[in-house]
């Protein structure tokens, strides 16, 4: 993996200290996924700062009892996911990511997420930061695919 360029598409949401850069570098987790495949973010790994670093894929929201599937948005290389956090069970819809081409995101597991968070100040304000994009991103997407023309 070129953790190189994961860690200066992080910088680009908040800047990274020297520690952090390297730990990250270290730790960072490269998933594949081939074209047509779907992944519910209730499965899986959980993944925190997720970058899609090859491919296309396009995000759904299905809402869970007539599954009824909502398109959100595309994401395209270089773009940030939203965390692969486990989210609410009770929740109304399932978030589902399928993948446009084979495709590949780089992203930290939640055990090395908890160990960030404890070991480097500078983790917490990059989570903040990363939350406030993935919320300003979820908005437009959702805006430019339900606007009418």
């Amino acid at each position: 993996m070129n953790s190189e360029i994961y860690t200066q598409n992080l910088e680009r949401i908040h800047s990274l200290s020297a520690g952090l850069k390297a730990y990250i570098a270290t730790i960072a987790l490269r998933s594949n996924y081939e074209k047509g495949q779907k992944l519910g973010l209730q499965e899986g790994e959980y993944l925190y700062f997720p970058l899609l670093e090859k491919g296309q894929a396009n995000i759904f929201a299905v809402e869970k009892t007539v599954e009824k599937k909502i398109k959100i948005g595309t994401y395209y290389s270089g773009d940030f996911l939203i965390n692969f956090a486990k989210g609410n069970n009770d929740s109304y819809y399932e978030i589902v990511i399928e993948f446009l081409d084979d495709s590949s995101i780089i992203g930290i597991t939640e055990k090395h997420f908890s160990n960030l968070m404890r070991v480097f100040l500078d983790a917490y304000l990059l989570s903040q930061r990363f939350s406030s994009l993935q919320f300003d991103t979820f908005l437009r997407l959702v805006f430019e695919n339900n606007i009418p023309d």
